[in-house]
């Protein structure tokens, strides 16, 4: 009877392994593809990667004012080597590693509807909100890390002797 058991629950997840390659095997690859462009394309890809592709010129600008005259050629180097159309491949490799063809259609239908495009809209805000919570609990927070970071220093050395 515990043998039989046995086999019937191997059988089983076998058999729920075969459907899982089944299934994925139920598309192309351009099929696929299709999807995750559409998910890319749906979830403003290619806004968010100029924006990012900005952001990183900014940054760099900010940090190091002797490449301001150079702004221009490192702009277009960037798009050139990280610019949505160069990545786009790769976005869409990606997405098929995380999501099925239904997850990626039933993502790309959220982001087309007003609810989707609302999150689109207000996620950079958010981030950026949050993230000015998050500096601000570390900076109050910094003398205790400094005092624990004291505490261990001292134990480590006192380990050492």
């Amino acid at each position: 009877m515990r043998r039989l058991f046995v086999t019937a629950v191997i059988a089983s997840l076998l058999g729920t392994a075969m459907s899982a390659k089944l299934l994925a095997a139920e598309y192309s690859d351009e099929e696929r593809f299709a999807a995750a462009y559409a998910l890319v394309a749906a979830s403003d890809g290619e806004d968010l990667s100029e924006k990012m592709t900005n952001t990183m010129v900014e940054n760099q600008l900010q940090q190091n004012p002797a490449l301001i005259p150079y702004r221009r050629v490192y702009t277009e180097f960037l798009q050139e080597v990280v610019g949505h159309e160069t990545l786009r491949e790769e976005i869409a490799e990606l997405y098929l590693d995380y999501y099925t063809v239904e997850e990626m259609r039933t993502l790309t239908a959220f982001y087309k509807s007003p609810t989707g495009k609302k999150m689109l809209q207000v996620t950079p805000e958010l981030t950026g909100q949050l993230m000015q919570v998050v500096q601000f609990r570390i900076q109050e927070n910094l003398p205790r890390l400094q005092e624990l970071i004291r505490v261990e220093a001292e134990r480590l050395a006192m380990k050492q002797e």
